[in-house]
């Protein structure tokens, strides 16, 4: 059958792409042809990974590729093909004048296959881009692959991380890259050059003018080896991306390191997370937070840094949270959880607040100070506030042009939901730099066109999107509590901003049936819910909080209820006379809301008084915590039988095991 195949491809291009020959060798290795190799030989990219050919196979492929010259690029990562696949490929590189990008990653080739391409490498003017990540390359082959490296005329990448080169290879990858004028990018990730291999590495770096991107994160590389770096830096005007991550650079190496990069002006991305710089290297470490200062200081002077990853360097702030971890002054918009008293986050907050003054359209909304409300504008409506000396800063940073957004979920079949879905549709439609998006009506897309003609049933959910200065969301009701029907809306109006985390009433006023004015009511204490007053109007702006990222961003990624508006839930279940009718329609309400933790779960099936209410919300809640693995210790103790605790772990394991292979 491949011989008759073979035969199919008789036009002079498909003889080019190597289709003839690749069957034949396929024929001749009695191995089955890769269906997506024959139907793509003609395009420019291809991504074989994955396809576990072997070494047969790949020299079936080299045999299409030593006539193929349309392919210009060809991952074949993760397929088994060992040193003798290698060699076969390396064969093609003496001969192909098309590849330029090559993947051969996590291909188990150890010595013999890296000697084979490092050969081939020294005939071959054509490919820029080579990855060898995650193979079995060592100190032995690192020499013939940096001599092959120094003598090529077209790579430009090189990709040798997570392989197992020591201090022999930096030694040799230094000397290559003293001499070498055409690679930008090279890649040591995961391997084990320690601070000797490191230190050669940087005396190369310190004569090279060129290569503008390196990683040598995941190398073992302590405050010796930083302290090589951090001459280097003072000598390298090329690099503009270090990656220093994971290593093992305590105080004094960043002492050298900020001292290098004081003089260095070429880099723009520097990543030094997960590092212990913010500790002594001592047998009994200490906090000291000097090298970190010197960094930051450092830092400040180089004003043309682009992004700064300082994630986990024990200095014992902040910087693990929120934007702060990772930060991008060009892209400054996210979500910001800042201690000022500690020197990144208060250097962070300085060019933030600098930033926010500076540019017309970008703000800080939804601040807060140690938790409580901060309002940035005087009463002329210009920025009276200034930053603090100390406390927590909580904030979105806002640049109007990229837009805040908040989302919601409407049961249509409720006249509450109806309305409130109509008003927002219809503001969408006649406001300005407002929209609904990602409309989908019970989990499709679903296409609104007159707000007036929404479904009457089923669950709408959408993303409201805002790009004006505004940081709520305002929807204007007057309803007339002497109809039936528009108090059974405020009611369950209620009911959503009981249980929903963004929403709220402002401005809420009433006016009783035998009066023509209206006067301001709070309606948390002066009504008692479920008890809406029979007569009278009441009007409000019923509001949802606008934030940077949406509320539901997952089970994985969202928060829970916020501790304010639970505090509220709690409260109103725990009214006297409620029903356990009533509860659970809160309860159901907030879990499709919202997401809770464990104790928050436990606290709502508390509330219930019957025992299968317990049950019932025991089993609801689980599916909405973001902590399912504590949820039974916390949870279990709730339920009154045995047959409910069983009932309980029955619904969670099954759940729990999903979640653990995901």
């Amino acid at each position: 059958e491949l011989e008759n195949l073979e035969l199919e491809f008789p036009l002079e291009d498909e003889r080019k792409a190597g289709k003839r020959e690749y069957l034949q060798k396929c024929a001749e290795l009695k191995i089955v042809p890769i269906a997506l190799f024959i139907a793509k030989m003609e395009v420019e990219h291809i991504n074989l990974n994955h396809h576990g050919m072997g070494a047969l196979g790949a020299r079936a492929l080299a045999a299409a590729l030593m006539v193929n010259d349309k392919i210009s690029s060809l991952n074949l990562g993760d397929n088994w093909l060992g040193d003798k696949g290698c060699s076969a490929m390396a064969e093609v590189l003496s001969v192909n004048q098309t590849l330029t990008s090559l993947s051969l990653s996590s291909n188990r080739i150890g010595l013999p296959g890296a000697q084979a391409l490092a050969i081939k490498l020294l005939v071959n003017s054509k490919l820029a881009e080579l990855n060898m990540r995650s193979n079995e390359l060592d100190d032995r082959a690192a020499a013939q692959l940096a001599a092959s490296i120094a003598s090529s005329t077209s790579l430009t990448r090189v990709d040798f991380s997570y392989n197992h080169f020591g201090e022999e290879a930096g030694k040799a990858f230094g000397a290559m890259l003293a001499d070498n004028s055409v690679l930008l990018e090279f890649s040591l990730r995961w391997n084990g050059l320690g601070n000797n291999g490191s230190a050669a590495l940087c005396e190369g770096l310190k004569r090279n003018h060129l290569l503008n991107r390196i990683d040598i994160s995941w190398n073992g590389i302590s405050d010796d080896g930083a302290k090589m770096v951090g001459a280097m830096l003072c000598e390298n005007s090329a690099l503009t991306h270090l990656d220093l991550s994971h290593n093992a650079i305590f105080m004094n190496g960043a002492l050298a390191l900020a001292a290098g990069i004081e003089k260095n002006e070429s880099l723009r991305h520097l990543e030094l997370g997960h590092n212990p710089m913010g500790m002594t290297q001592h047998t009994a470490a200490q906090q000291d937070l000097t090298g970190i200062e010197a960094l930051v200081k450092a830092i400040r002077l180089r004003e043309t840094f682009s992004s700064v990853g300082l994630t986990e360097v024990q200095e014992g702030a902040s910087v693990t949270r929120g934007r702060a971890s990772r930060f991008d002054p060009q892209q400054p918009a996210g979500h910001y959880i800042l201690d000022v008293s500690s020197t990144w986050d208060l250097f962070l907050a300085e060019k933030l607040w600098a930033r926010m003054l500076a540019n017309e359209g970008e703000v800080w909304t939804n601040l807060t100070l140690d938790s409580a409300k901060v309002n940035l504008l005087g009463a002329d409506g210009k920025v009276a506030w200034e930053l603090p000396a100390k406390g927590v800063l909580e904030f979105d940073y806002m640049d109007w042009k990229l837009g805040l957004e908040t989302s919601f979920r409407f049961e249509l079949a409720k006249p509450a939901d109806l309305s409130l879905a109509k008003k927002l549709f219809e503001r969408a439609v006649a406001t300005e730099g407002e929209a609904c998006t990602s409309v989908r009506l019970n989990d499709l897309p679903f296409a609104v066109g007159s707000p007036d003609k929404l479904p009457i049933s089923g669950v709408l959910k959408t993303v409201y999107v805002v790009t004006r200065p505004i940081e709520k969301l305002s929807v204007p009701f007057e309803l007339n509590l002497g109809v039936a029907s528009e108090r059974d809306v405020c009611l369950e109006l209620w009911r959503r901003e009981l249980t929903t985390s963004t929403d709220a009433w402002r401005a809420v006023e009433l006016r009783p049936a035998d009066t023509e004015a209206f006067a301001p009511l709070n309606h948390h204490a002066d009504w008692r819910f479920p008890e809406v007053p029979v007569g009278g109007t009441v009007k409000l702006e019923y509001t949802a909080l606008l934030s940077v990222k949406r509320h539901d961003r997952g089970i994985c990624f969202s928060a829970p209820m916020s501790e304010f508006k639970f505090a509220r839930l709690h409260e109103t279940l725990a009214l006297e006379g409620l029903s356990d009718f009533e509860r659970w329609s809160l309860i159901k309400m907030a879990a499709a809301l919202n997401y809770v933790n464990s104790l928050q779960a436990k606290a709502l099936v508390d509330a219930m008084q019957y025992r299968k209410g317990k049950l019932d919300a025991a089993v609801l809640l689980f599916s909405r915590a973001i902590d399912p693995k504590q949820y039974g210790d916390v949870v279990l103790e709730s339920l009154g039988t045995d047959s409910d605790r069983q009932a309980l772990v029955d619904v969670m394991h099954p759940l729990q095991e999903a979640a653990d292979k995901d």
